[in-house]
């Protein structure tokens, strides 16, 4: 498997894995995304880009997964097809 096949997997499961927990953390009872956590999210997927385990097991890696299921704010809308 190349590293981009491995790629557009990774991001296709996060993608699941984020549809599926929307609705059961929904009522968290905190606010919208500050601008400063929108900020951080970018980097850290920029980071996800170049290395995506390595980022995904860092401290920003477990920040980013505690922070998409506790904000109410949390979507993602693919800016490419995920196939081919």
């Amino acid at each position: 498997m190349t590293f981009h096949c491995f790629t557009k997997r990774f991001h296709a499961a996060v993608l699941v894995c984020l549809a599926l927990a929307l609705p059961a953390h929904a009522h968290t009872g905190r606010g919208p995304a500050t601008p400063e956590e929108a900020a951080h999210v970018a980097q850290i997927a920029t980071a996800s880009d170049r290395d995506p385990v390595a980022t995904m097991t860092s401290a920003d890696g477990r920040w980013f997964q505690k922070w998409t299921t506790g904000s109410p704010t949390t979507t993602s809308v693919p800016t490419r097809p995920l196939s081919g």
